[in-house]
C-alpha cells in the first residue's frame, strides 16, 4: 500500500467515499473517529467539522497538529459553518474548504501527494495551467487568476508555487493597466516570492523567463513609477508557454 491517511471521519457515507478514492490510489485510511491513532506519520490528516463547540472534532485537529507538525491537515464541513471553519484556521488546518468542494479536490490531493514527483516540476502541465496560460496570454488577467487560483488549490505539491507566482504577474499587470501602482507593486513582489522558490524549468514553464519579467516590472515601478510604467507597458507584457524559450 501508499501512505496513510489519518481522517476523523464520524459519517459513514463520507468515510466510504474517502476510502474509495485512497484505495484508487493505493493509499490506506486510519479513521481515528473508531480506531486507535497509527503510530507512524501519515501523509495527509482529514477532519470533518462540524458545529462550533464540537470538541471532538476540533482535538483531533489540535493532537494531529502536535504530534506531526508538518502534515496537511485538510478540514472540510458546511459551508454555512463560518465559526467553525474560523476555528478549525486558528487550531492548525492547512486548508478548510467547504464538504462539497473537498469531494471535488480529493483526488486531486492525494494524486499530487502521492506522485512520484514530490514537488510536481516533473509532471506533464496541470490542465488547468494550460487553460491559466492561454487566459494570460489573451490579456484576460482576472480569468487567469480566477483558473490557476483553482490549481492551486487542487495540488498540494511546491509546484503550486508556479500557479501562485503566475496568476500573481498577472494580476500585476491587471493592476498597471488600471493604473493601480501600489497594488501592481505589492502583488509583483508577492510573485517573486513564489517563484524564487522553484526550479528553472517547472511543468514546461520556463520559471526563469517568468522571474525575469515580474523582476522587470518591479524595476519599472521602482524606478519610474506608473508613468514608467505606462510608457513601458508593450515591453513590460508578454506571453508564456510550455515550451524552450533558449
Amino acid at each position: 500500500m501508499g501512505c496513510q491517511v489519518v481522517g476523523y471521519l464520524p459519517d459513514v457515507m463520507a468515510e466510504a467515499r474517502v476510502r474509495r478514492v485512497l484505495e484508487e490510489h493505493s493509499a490506506s485510511l486510519c479513521n481515528v473517529a473508531s480506531e486507535a491513532w497509527p503510530a507512524a506519520q501519515p501523509c495527509l490528516v482529514l477532519v470533518a467539522f462540524g458545529r462550533l463547540g464540537d470538541e471532538e472534532w476540533a482535538r483531533v485537529i489540535r493532537e494531529a497538529r502536535e504530534r506531526w507538525p508538518d502534515v496537511p491537515i485538510v478540514a472540510f464541513g458546511p459551508h454555512v459553518a463560518l465559526d467553525a471553519r474560523r476555528q478549525a484556521r486558528e487550531l492548525g488546518a492547512t486548508h478548510v474548504w467547504a464538504r462539497g468542494h473537498f469531494f471535488e479536490r480529493l483526488p486531486f490531493l492525494v494524486a499530487g501527494l502521492l506522485s512520484t514527483d514530490p514537488m510536481g516540476c516533473d509532471d506533464a502541465p496541470h490542465p488547468l495551467l494550460l487553460q491559466g496560460l492561454d487566459l494570460f496570454n489573451r490579456g484576460a488577467y482576472y480569468e487567469c487568476h480566477e483558473v490557476l487560483e483553482d490549481a492551486w488549490r487542487q495540488d498540494m505539491r511546491p509546484c503550486r508555487d508556479l500557479y501562485q507566482g503566475i496568476l500573481q504577474v498577472g494580476v500585476a499587470l491587471h493592476h498597471l493597466r488600471e493604473g493601480n501602482e501600489a497594488g501592481a507593486l505589492k502583488v509583483v513582489r508577492r510573485a517573486l516570492r513564489h517563484l524564487e522558490r522553484l526550479p528553472a524549468r517547472c511543468q514546461g514553464v520556463d520559471v526563469d523567463f517568468v522571474r525575469e519579467r515580474a523582476k522587470a516590472i518591479q524595476h519599472v515601478l521602482e524606478t519610474r513609477g506608473m508613468a514608467g510604467a505606462k510608457a513601458a507597458w508593450d515591453a513590460l507584457i508578454f506571453n508564456l508557454d510550455v515550451e524552450d524559450r533558449k
